[in-house]
């Protein structure tokens, strides 16, 4: 039996390797890519929203703390979840029932009338934002052959530095308009979901899960559809979700799960991406939440530093596609040790108070820097796990990122008052440096091989 569902799925994966770049890739790419883009628009408006709840609810400070922490802690808590389940159960239900799940609870924060009815929904909305997040890279990426997947994974995430820019304008345009400001720019982010929704309804399970489950029919069916540029749901979907024999073993839960990538021989790999991910993320979070003070601080004037910080925010859309564009021309970890290796260089010229104009090419720099690392990260994090724990794997990677998210911000300001502006890009120079290295260490296939 195990010698036939090995045959099976290395079958599946030869016919996967030879599918060209067809139309039905490009709607999954849209698909992913729009689900970052609305994640994305959602936990960006939460900083433009703040504003007008203090004075509305009159929060205090450690209640304000608390309501913008919610979101990133419903993160971590739906990364956790949707790895285990879209291992154990399938990839499309769990990125179905995120969206609905994330899509549902920031509707019901559009209407609630009091900071801990705001906090609740944001703490569900978000385990639906992590969910989804999680398992949106993995998921799509074992539709494409390895040729085209860097290109492919990096596009779609992408598509997360449009959602902040449309945040942005939503909160600047929107949210001023008076009280119930707040409230119609939570629900312009929301409501496209549904479409998104209804469009994701076409998209069958991963061939390359359904055959390591033992439904071969299914996954030959899934192909065939994908061969001809289509994307159509096997008759057999829903025929049942029985426990294999063999599949035991692997089902026994998210402990399991987690013991398998915390042991040789995907230990070493686990270990190389968790440091990229603290590394990176670490990085971008203390950057871009201090980006006003550290320009104030560098001795620009607020006019300047605006002008400054549009450009630097902008500078997000090339990285992404940057890392997208590199990844298919270069090996992964060279591009992860030349991402890493400008935004060293860049957090060190910042660290020396330069002028103006240096120092809006040097935030340009490290913005490019960290979005292409990011590229990288969710496409090397779907390759180094196999089919059987690949998401859990990417579950567990993003919840280590949510972590450095919550307290990269945190950890900034507690260095800016004791070493001042230097100290703070010193301290990112070595968090990039260490992304580098663990890139360099992991153990890649180049573009244009077959591993899946």
């Amino acid at each position: 039996m195990s010698g036939r569902i090995s045959n099976s799925r290395a079958a599946v994966s030869e016919r996967i390797e030879r599918l060209s770049f067809n139309r039905a890739h490009r709607k999954l790419l849209a698909m992913g890519g729009l689900g970052y883009l609305f994640d994305t628009m959602d936990s960006t408006m939460v900083a433009f929203v703040l504003p007008v709840l203090v004075p509305l609810w009159r929060l205090r400070p450690s209640q304000t703390g608390v309501l913008a922490s919610s979101t990133y802690l419903g993160f971590l808590i739906g990364a956790l979840i949707a790895g285990s389940l879209g291992d154990r159960i399938g990839r499309r239900p769990v990125m179905s029932w995120a969206l609905v799940f994330y899509a549902s609870f920031t509707l019901l924060s559009a209407f609630t009338v009091t900071w801990q009815e705001f906090l609740i929904s944001r703490l569900f909305a978000g385990i639906g934002v992590g969910a989804e997040s999680a398992i949106i890279a993995p998921f799509m990426a074992e539709f494409v052959a390895t040729r085209f997947r860097g290109r492919f994974v990096g596009t779609m995430i992408g598509f997360c530095s449009f959602g902040a820019v449309s945040a942005a304008c939503l909160g600047t345009l929107v949210v001023p308009i008076g009280i119930p400001g707040w409230r119609y720019a939570i629900l312009m982010t929301v409501l496209p979901v549904g479409m998104l929704v209804m469009w994701r309804r076409s998209v069958p399970e991963s061939p390359l899960w359904l055959s390591d489950r033992g439904r071969t029919d299914e996954a030959n069916e899934v192909l065939a559809s994908l061969e001809r540029g289509q994307l159509s749901r096997p008759r057999l979907e829903l025929t049942t979700l029985q426990v294999e024999p063999r599949d035991q073993e692997r089902r026994k839960g998210f402990g399991a799960g987690v013991a398998q990538i915390l042991t040789p021989p995907l230990l070493r790999g686990t270990l190389l991406l968790w440091g990229m991910w603290l590394s990176v993320t670490g990085t971008y979070y203390a950057f871009f939440t201090w980006i006003p003070t550290l320009l104030s601080e560098a001795g620009l004037t607020l006019r300047h530093g605006q002008s400054v910080a549009l450009v630097v925010y902008l500078a997000q859309i090339p990285g992404y596609f940057g890392g997208a564009w590199l990844m298919d021309r270069l090996r992964r970890q060279h591009v992860a040790v030349l991402t890493s290796l400008i935004g060293v260089i860049c957090c060190l010229v910042l660290a020396s108070r330069p002028t103006l104009v240096v120092a809006a090419v040097a935030g340009v720099g490290l913005a490019f820097s960290t979005t292409a690392s990011f590229s990288v990260l969710y496409t090397v994090t779907a390759e180094t796990f196999p089919t059987s724990m690949r998401a859990t794997g990417q579950g567990l990677a993003s919840a280590v990122s949510r972590i450095a998210a919550v307290a990269a911000p945190a950890i900034a300001g507690l260095i800016l008052p004791a070493g001042g502006v230097p100290a703070l890009f010193i301290v990112l120079a070595g968090l990039m440096l260490v992304s580098g290295a663990c890139g360099f260490g992991l153990r890649l296939q180049p573009p244009g091989t077959g591993k899946r």
